[in-house]
């Protein structure tokens, strides 16, 4: 009896070890740290692993681990006041060969430079912002004074919320002015990002769980102080083209699927062509 016992323990022992060891490596710390001009971001998981990196926008980086899976992280957005770093997620997905993938969203400040540093099981990503030195920012009274203004008037955004359209819902957007968002679409996982410039949010929204239609969750937060830009991050249950349909002081963003035929009333299909049709610059 004793034998079976014993038997049985090292079965599910070595049941546990290969367990753990199929399941890969986990990423286990995300930490913050910053000194004078520069903030260095480190990444640590259970194990080895490689990573990938690229950065669509100026003000945005994705550090993909391969292997790696995001464990216990939160997929929140965390805000954070850093040089050269304004917020940070984690959010976990599966490849094309269904292994895991942990995937670092880095909002970086304007102009900031990015270096990355490899160890066995960590990968530091240092971010060094290229602000301009007191000598050159520093202006005099007059010169402040007598140089043209560009800046536009700051517009608030009332509410963020789903409607229901013809094709399904669709995300609303109200404000005290008519919105001009930039739009990028992206992927791993699916959604849309609007930067809306020279806006501040009024309402307490941050984040509206969805999952109807096209729409799993809307997020939105502050992206730059100033001047000041605020981020809307739809994510999508899977991928959709998108129409950006403005009326008056109300920002309509309807989802199609992606063979269906561009609309001549709005815009249609995103990225560069879809904004330039629609006067938005880049």
């Amino acid at each position: 009896m004793r034998l079976k016992q014993l038997l049985g323990i090292l079965l599910l022992l070595s049941v546990a070890t290969a367990t753990a060891a199929a399941a890969g490596p986990q990423l286990t710390q995300v930490r913050v740290a910053s000194q004078d001009s520069a903030t260095t971001v480190n990444l640590r998981a259970t194990g080895a692993f490689t990573h990938t990196e690229y950065r669509p926008t100026d003000n945005l980086l994705l550090v993909d681990l391969a292997g790696v899976s995001a464990a216990k992280m939160d997929g929140k957005t965390h805000l954070v006041s850093a040089p050269g770093l304004v917020s940070y997620r984690v959010l976990g997905y599966q490849s094309s060969d269904g292994s895991e993938v942990a995937r670092v969203e880095l909002t970086l400040a304007a102009a900031s430079d990015v270096k990355l540093t490899e160890g066995s099981d960590s990968l530091a990503v240092r971010i060094a912002s290229q602000a301009a030195p007191a000598s050159v920012a520093t202006a005099s009274a007059a010169e402040i004074a007598s140089a043209p203004s560009h800046a536009g008037k700051t517009i608030s955004i009332t509410n963020v919320g789903v409607v229901r359209a013809k094709d399904g819902v669709a995300l609303e957007i109200l404000a005290s002015a008519p919105l001009m968002p930039k739009a990028l679409k992206l992927s791993a996982p699916d959604r849309l990002v609007l930067d809306v410039p020279n806006a501040v949010s009024t309402s307490h929204f941050q984040t509206l769980a969805v999952n109807d239609g096209a729409i799993k969750d809307v997020r939105m937060a502050r992206f730059q102080a100033n001047p000041p830009v605020l981020r809307i991050v739809v994510d999508l249950n899977q991928d959709r083209e998108y129409e950006l349909v403005p009326q008056g002081n109300k920002l309509l963003v309807k989802f199609h699927e992606a063979a269906t035929t561009p609309l001549a009333s709005g815009c249609l299909g995103g990225h560069v062509n879809c904004q330039a049709r629609a006067g938005f610059n880049s």
